[in-house]
């Protein structure tokens, strides 16, 4: 799909369903999975949609629209979503972790989103765990969080050492083909006790939990929220990261920050937008009066 298609989907989809409310669009707000340049209305790069590249997105649907539109990474709205309406709500410096095909995430400063210099910071899942370890990141690096700890790298670790001759269950559950294993037929293997399933699971646990005590000691959250696909096995894969987070972070990072399961689903990416976008009609409404004609004498 082309960036114009995509881009008229958006729009059709807002009106259906400002239509069906019987109201008007004031702003829009688009979570899109990337790096983007929020001051340009621009996905700049996204490694799993490298279609995408230099897409003026926000830019395309503003001009089908007529009314401002916010384009933010999902897991950036995602972070606004659970600290506004989520796990997040009440604190002041939480991080939020997105963990399912990929690692993403945002980090909530202060009370307010941190963007960084040109709107790209949070992008947790391209920092590097262990330097020049292969195969390389979708990103183009290697050793990146991401191809360690995500749901595609259990996958793609099985992968590799069933057809590298190693048995386990988990051949049965794919019908003896290595190629079609998924993150779900691995922790299935394991509950089952299967030996390769778990020591894989351990392994990206543990490189999980270095990951996050990186991020207790350059960040010093009060919570961090962790949502995505793997989250759901909280028992299994987060906790123990959990534990090798706390015990390789700073005492005081590790003993005063609380880890909390996402609360809005799905749907956390959806609300932040939202929320962000609702931030930037105020805004502009405010604006507009304080640049409006000078009162009357």
């Amino acid at each position: 799909m082309s960036v114009e298609s995509l881009s008229e989907r958006i729009a059709d989809t807002a009106r259906e369903l400002v239509e069906s409310v019987d109201g008007t669009i004031a702003a829009a707000g688009i979570a899109a999975a990337g790096t983007v340049n929020i001051r340009e209305g621009t996905i700049v790069e996204s490694p799993n949609l490298p279609q995408f590249q230099d897409a003026p997105l926000g830019h395309l649907v503003e001009s089908i629209l007529g009314v401002p539109i916010v384009l933010e990474n999902d897991a950036n709205a995602a972070a606004v979503g659970e600290h506004s309406l989520g796990a997040g709500r009440g604190s002041h410096d939480m991080v939020y972790l997105t963990i399912s095909t990929g690692i993403g995430g945002g980090f909530i400063a202060s009370d307010r989103l941190h963007r960084g210099a040109q709107g790209g910071a949070g992008e947790f899942g391209h920092t590097v765990i262990v330097a020049g370890r292969t195969p390389p990141c979708r990103c183009g690096q290697a050793g990146c969080w991401e191809a360690l700890s995500s749901g595609t790298a259990i996958a793609r670790e099985v992968r590799d050492r069933l057809l590298a001759g190693e048995s386990s269950r988990i051949l049965e559950l794919v019908g003896g083909t290595p190629g079609r294993v998924t993150a779900r037929e691995v922790f299935n293997a394991a509950g089952a006790g299967d030996t390769l399933a778990n020591e894989v699971l351990d392994q990206a646990s543990y490189y999980l939990g270095v990951g996050l005590a990186n991020l207790l000691n350059i960040l010093n959250p009060e919570v961090v929220v962790i949502g995505g696909g793997m989250a759901r096995q909280w028992d299994r894969y987060i906790e123990p990261a959990i534990k090798v987070a706390k015990e390789r972070a700073f005492r005081l990072h590790g003993d005063t920050v609380d880890f909390q399961p996402a609360l809005l689903g799905d749907d956390n990416g959806l609300r932040g937008a939202l929320f962000l976008a609702r931030e930037a009609s105020t805004r502009n409404r405010a604006s507009a009066r304080k640049s409006g004609p000078p009162p009357a004498t």
